[in-house]
């Protein structure tokens, strides 16, 4: 499975997150938060993420330093938190860079990373 950003934002959104039918018992269950445990039901994923913005003008990686970036041991500890969904591109100046034009609100897309670790 490739997780994207559209994918995030609809998992997000979705009722129960996860496990669950609506209705149940286990659906009744309180989501977990970093460092409770879990009790092998759910993992809350909304928070507790880490964000790099990489290049807000394309999608490619122009200094090479997130080359690793997919790697677990990957010191990520400089990177923003953040709670998803989230959307970088709001927080950006709008510009006439990068090919923005009215339909994107002038906001640069670009390539970010996302890391989460859970176990």
């Amino acid at each position: 499975m490739t997780v994207t950003r559209r994918s995030l934002l609809i998992a997000g959104s979705a009722v129960p997150m996860a496990g669950a039918p609506a209705g149940t018992a286990a659906a009744a269950e309180p989501l977990a938060r970093p460092g409770r445990p879990t009790a092998g039901r759910t993992i809350d994923l909304r928070d507790g993420w880490r964000f790099a913005l990489v290049n807000p003008g394309g999608i490619t990686d122009p200094t090479g330093e997130y080359a690793d970036a997919a790697n677990p041991a990957y010191d990520d500890s400089g990177w923003r938190q953040v709670a998803v969904p989230h959307d970088w591109s709001i927080e950006q100046t709008p510009t006439t860079r990068y090919g923005t034009t009215s339909g994107t609100g002038f906001l640069p897309g670009g390539l970010g990373w996302y890391r989460v670790s859970f176990t």
